[in-house]
């Protein structure tokens, strides 16, 4: 009886490092395979130039300037990349990725794939992005219009009604000068 302990404590601690060493092994298989894919993109002198250009454009722009990094980095890239890729390359977290790949989306430049053998999303830039940058900004200006039309009537002091109108020529302006870039960009 003793003896059959013995070699039972024996079989559970051999699968037990049985386990452990393939539950080790697969991690570094994976931690492997995601170093490999990392790897593969790699940025010339001149496109990483870009990309800090960029970002410092979007910040000029009110813009944060990680979007306008992450931007430029999926135009020089001109493939799917993940976010995880996203944050290697550019030295920076994966939550501030995920969060400025969130705003590219809602300026509908994006295109979004996956990829058979993973779970994570992929993004590049879509063809013909400016005109849903122009669609946006068009949409924008025309809600911005209408508000202050109607609040334009329900203001009493000339001096502010003045000021109002004037922003609102701006909106009406804004809106017919990017109707007609984007018939423009379209027609391209």
């Amino acid at each position: 009886c003793l003896l059959f302990q013995y070699i039972l404590k024996l079989l559970t601690l051999s699968n037990t490092l049985y386990i452990f060493v393939n539950v080790k092994r697969a991690k570094c298989l994976k931690s492997a395979k995601s170093k490999v894919s990392m790897i593969k993109h790699s940025l010339s002198q001149s496109e990483k130039e870009f990309i800090e250009q960029r970002g410092l454009m979007s910040e000029e722009d009110g813009q944060p300037r990680i979007l306008g990094r992450i931007w430029a980095l999926l135009m020089v890239m001109g493939e799917p990349i993940g976010a995880a890729n996203i944050s290697e390359l550019l030295e920076v977290s994966r939550g501030s990725v995920s969060t400025n790949l969130k705003l590219l989306d809602m300026m509908e430049i994006l295109k979004k794939s996956t990829q058979p053998s993973s779970r994570e999303t992929f993004y590049e830039i879509k063809e013909q992005p400016y005109s849903s940058l122009v669609r946006g900004y068009i949409k924008r200006m025309t809600a911005n219009l209408d508000m202050m039309e109607k609040t334009i009537a329900k203001i009493e002091n000339p001096e502010a009604r003045k000021r109002l109108k004037d922003l609102a020529t701006f909106y009406r302006l804004a809106e017919e000068y990017n109707q007609l870039l984007l018939k423009r960009l379209e027609e391209s």
